[in-house]
This record gives structure tokens, C-alpha cells and sequence, in this order.
């Protein structure tokens, strides 16, 4: 069975860019793509709309059905330019929710949404907290397809993390993509002058043994991976490395109980926030 792409648009600038990211991702992976633009407004049924303002909520239905036609109608326009196989769906309702329902509904292997507006929009937001399955938070111009992309791929010292890197790995070797494998080790406080020096000999022991440990793990996933263990605040490190790289920046978001969830996990959340390239995101 081919892979499901799900791409949620607002038919603005930002769902223009998602709807090209998630055209190139279904034609790397032959999948099917359904483009989905979610109307908050809707008129339900008029079967117990009292006769006196019948008229009035009749006129509202008939233009938001028209609306929604014209919706239709400029997103399979949108879509034909992209020439994958694909369906529109025009639906009503909270638009994080829906898309949500209808990721379920399609049995979507990937959401793919756009960031609405600097940083990090609140249905973009709420989708990737609440997915249950990967989401790509899409920005900047989108490629034809991923063939040979850099994928900068945050790897922490984490066994949890492991299913979100070999899936990655797998896709970009599926595309002949390239990976830079991305550690972050913890900053060390700051001590007085003499315990500074020890310390500063142990961050070094600590970013060799790591680096020699991310590429034996490297080397059995991706051999010609490039390896990138620096002592730093991880967002800060995964961000700048995919920035100059290019291409996709992957975290995994790690799932915990329900109040951390709405926060998904700092490192997640900060390279939401603060990344110009996009962002995909899968729970560990």
C-alpha cells in the first residue's frame, strides 16, 4: 500500500508552501496526497431554523456552500500543477482537530502543515502536539521532490530516539539524501578558575567519546554520514547546523504525560519556533 500524504492548508501563503513540500514528499515516495482546507464556519442544518429568520439563514448557507465550492475549486486548481495522484477534502470545524480526524480517517503516514506565521502558529502547533503520527512543519521553498536532500537529524543519547533516526536514515537513503547526524551535549556551570581547567578536559574527553560513539552508530545506518558533537543548548546547535546545511531538520518529540504534552518537549518546541528550514517531527 502506498504512503498517505496529508497536507492541511489555509489556501494562504503558508499552506501554498506545505502544499509544495507535501507534492514533492508524495512524488519521492509514490504516495497519494490529500489536500485538506478546514472551514471553521458552518451553517449546519436549517431543519430547525424558526420560519422568521428561515430566509436570512438560508442566504448565510447558500454563500458558505459557495465559498466552499470556490475553495474547491482554486485547490484542485493548485493541486493539478503538481501532477501526483491526490483528492481534496473540504471540511468544517476546528481546523487542528479536523485535520487531526482526517489523518485518522485516511490512515496519513505523514501531516504536513505550514507554520502560519513567524515561528509557530497555533494550529500547526496543536497538530504536531497532538499527532500521533509524523508531522512536517513546511517552510521555506519547497524542491521538486527530496532527491538529495540534507536531512540535519537531532540524535540524543537516548534509545527512544532510535525508530525516529531509522526512519529518517531509510528515507533519505531511499532519496539519495545525505544526513548530518546532530549531539548535543550539556553545558557545564561555571566553576572557579582551577576546577574550570578539569572541566574543560573532561567536555573534551566527553565530545570525543561522543562523536566515536554517534558514528559507529552512524555507520551501520547511513556510512557516509557526516557527524556533529558540539557542547551547546541542543535547539540552538540542531537549528544553526541545518541552516547551514539546508534541507529538513528532524527531532523526535518524546511523549510524556498530558500536561508536558502541550508543551511536547523544549528541544521540539524551540526548533519549532526558531528554525527557517522546515521541521519534521516524529514521537519517539
Amino acid at each position: 500500500m502506498s504512503a498517505t500524504i496529508l497536507c492541511a492548508t489555509d489556501l494562504g501563503d503558508s499552506g501554498a508552501v506545505a502544499l509544495a513540500w507535501a507534492a514533492a514528499w508524495a512524488k519521492s515516495t509514490g504516495g497519494r496526497l490529500v489536500a485538506l482546507h478546514v472551514d471553521d464556519d458552518d451553517h449546519g442544518s436549517l431543519q430547525d431554523i424558526p420560519d422568521s429568520v428561515r430566509p436570512g439563514a438560508e442566504a448565510m448557507a447558500s454563500r458558505l456552500d459557495l465559498r466552499r465550492t470556490e475553495h474547491r475549486v482554486a485547490l484542485e486548481r493548485e493541486l493539478a500543477k503538481y501532477g501526483v495522484a491526490s483528492e481534496t477534502r473540504i471540511a468544517a470545524g476546528r481546523p487542528w482537530e479536523t485535520v487531526l480526524e482526517v489523518a485518522t480517517d485516511v490512515d496519513a503516514t505523514l501531516v504536513v502543515v505550514g507554520p502560519h506565521e513567524h515561528g509557530l502558529g497555533s494550529t500547526a502547533r496543536r497538530v504536531v502536539t497532538h499527532a500521533d503520527r509524523p508531522v512536517l512543519v513546511a517552510r521555506g521553498p519547497a524542491p521538486t521532490s527530496l532527491e538529495g536532500l540534507t536531512w540535519t537529524l537531532g540524535v540524543p543519547p537516548l534509545e527512544e530516539a532510535t525508530p525516529v533516526v531509522r526512519h529518517v536514515t531509510a528515507l533519505a537513503g531511499g532519496t539519495s539524501g545525505r544526513v548530518v547526524f546532530v549531539r548535543a551535549l550539556p553545558v557545564l556551570p561555571t566553576l572557579p578558575e582551577a576546577e574550570a581547567i578539569d572541566a574543560g578536559l573532561l567536555m573534551q574527553t566527553m565530545v570525543s567519546g561522543s562523536e566515536d560513539d554517534l558514528r559507529a552508530f552512524a555507520a551501520e545506518l547511513s556510512p557516509d554520514a557526516e557527524i556533529v558533537v558540539e557542547v551547546a543548548a541542543p535547539h540552538r546547535l540542531l537549528t544553526r547546523v541545518a541552516e547551514e546545511h539546508g534541507g529538513i531538520l528532524a527531532v523526535a518529540a518524546h511523549d510524556r504525560g498530558f500536561l508536558e504534552r502541550l508543551f511536547l518537549g523544549s528541544v521540539s518546541e524551540r526548533c519549532l519556533r526558531h528554525a527557517k528550514t522546515p521541521v519534521y517531527v516524529e514521537r519517539a
